[in-house]
């Protein structure tokens, strides 16, 4: 089967993009390294949206500017409305005072006067929110719904093939998988998890005593933790990891960065592996993995 990327001959585990659903060798089973059309899909219609939303910004400018002069010359006729009504009604009620409309007009005039006042002191701009631009993409791929649950089988399957490439690349033999090695690593995962602890040697269950129990006379074992669905903080910047591949990729490079783990991984006398991974309600993985000679 070939990498339909860059045509070559897939060595191992083929990888299947969830996302455009090509197939891909290990080196470009990233959307990002097979240059996936459904990351620069989403990209584009992102720039198109938010050009459409600084045009209709600049739009809604206008017409606030047009409607403030509204309000502007509202504001100087009205007065001037009141004030010639008032005027007029001052001269006809001193001109007949005996019909006793002098009276009614002096309370009219500061009955007027009180309403104006009330009405200017209650006059002011109204604050309105800050317009924001907010993606409508709910991840960075077009019409796919980003999952909320690892497959952890598909990832232990995953940790092995990437630490296997990792040794092939150095010329060393590839491990094969043990039965036995993986519920051991399973059982030490799901330990970690319920102690909420990230160590070798836990209460009642120690390395020695588990590669026992996986009948290997010799071995070793690496331990990680990590998350999913949550930034984490690593050398080289923040991740989000969002599905299995994502998750496999960041544990062995974990491992790799690590100079103890990494001799652990590549040691030449390992012949078996075995990977066991536990998510944790709260998305915190913590990750096994078990060596026998």
């Amino acid at each position: 089967m070939d990498c339909d990327h860059c045509g070559r001959d897939i060595d191992g585990m083929p990888y299947t993009c969830n996302r455009c659903g090509e197939t891909h060798c290990s080196d470009h089973r990233l959307p990002e390294y097979h240059e996936c059309v459904h990351v620069q899909t989403s990209e584009r219609s992102w720039e198109n949206y938010a050009s459409a939303q600084a045009e209709e910004r600049s739009s809604g400018s206008s017409n606030s500017l047009s409607r403030v002069a509204d309000v502007f010359w509202l504001l100087i006729s009205i007065p001037y409305w009141i004030g010639s009504s008032i005027i007029g009604f001052l001269k006809f009620t001193r001109k007949y005072p005996a019909t006793g409309l002098w009276k009614i007009s002096k309370f009219v005039i500061v009955a007027a006067v009180l309403v104006l006042i009330a009405g200017q002191a209650g006059f002011g701009p109204i604050d309105s929110p800050q317009e924001q631009v907010v993606s409508p993409f709910s991840s960075t791929v077009s019409n796919v719904t980003e999952s909320t649950e690892i497959n952890e089988t598909q990832v232990e399957q995953l940790v092995r093939e990437e630490v296997n490439q990792r040794r092939s690349e150095r010329g060393l033999s590839r491990l094969s998988g043990s039965a036995s090695l993986n519920e051991q690593s399973r059982l030490h995962s799901d330990d970690m998890a319920a102690h909420d602890e990230l160590a070798h040697d836990l209460r009642g269950s120690t390395t020695d005593e588990r590669l026992s129990e996986a009948s290997c006379p010799s071995g070793g074992e690496n331990v990680a933790q990590s998350w999913v669905f949550e930034d984490i903080e690593t050398e080289s910047g923040t991740e989000y990891l969002a599905d299995e591949e994502e998750l496999a990729d960041s544990l062995t490079r974990q491992w790799m960065n690590s100079p103890g783990h990494r001799e652990n991984m590549l040691r030449t006398q390992w012949s078996e592996t075995g990977v066991g991974i536990t998510v944790t309600d709260e998305n915190k993985v913590y990750a096994t993995q078990m060596f026998c000679a």
